[in-house]
Formats: C-alpha cells, structure tokens, sequence
C-alpha cells in the first residue's frame, strides 16, 4: 500500500501540519546520547537518583526524534478517548 495523503485518512491538512511542527518545536530537551556531559545517564540523573540507584543495568540506545499518534476524529466529538 503506498503513501496516502492527510484529507484520505479524514485529517485536515492544515491541523495536522500545525501538530507535526508543535511537535517538532517542543521535541524533549533530554540528550539524544541519553547521557549528560559528566557521564550521568538522563533517565536516573532527571529523577535526581543518587549512588548506588544510579547505577544502568543493560545497554542504552540514543533515542530517535518526537514521535505521536494523530487521532483523526473521535465519536461524539470527544477530544480523547473515554477512560477504560
């Protein structure tokens, strides 16, 4: 199946474009490498964790760029799904 544009899948265009570059424009101000200049990981040093609870077991991936999901419209007019 190839691309489809916005208005195939029910989005206006203009909406959807205005999402894409909020997104674009409040992407997370946490490193990309995951960790900080003085070698702390993001993840523990944002949560303020100190030793030993600091410490990352595993390994650690550099994280991609914004990401979401559009929801083109809802039943009845909600503004977000119901809570389940």
């Amino acid at each position: 199946m190839g691309a489809r544009r916005p208005k195939d899948a029910g989005f206006d265009e203009a909406r959807l474009a205005a999402a894409v570059a909020f997104a674009e424009a409040h992407e997370s101000p946490w490193p990309r490498g995951m960790y900080l200049e003085d070698g702390r990981y993001i993840g523990t040093a944002d949560m303020q964790e100190e030793p030993p609870f600091d410490e990352v077991l595993g390994e650690v991936r550099p994280r991609g760029g914004p990401a979401g999901v559009a929801v083109a419209s809802l039943p009845n007019g909600a503004t977000r799904p119901a809570p389940t």
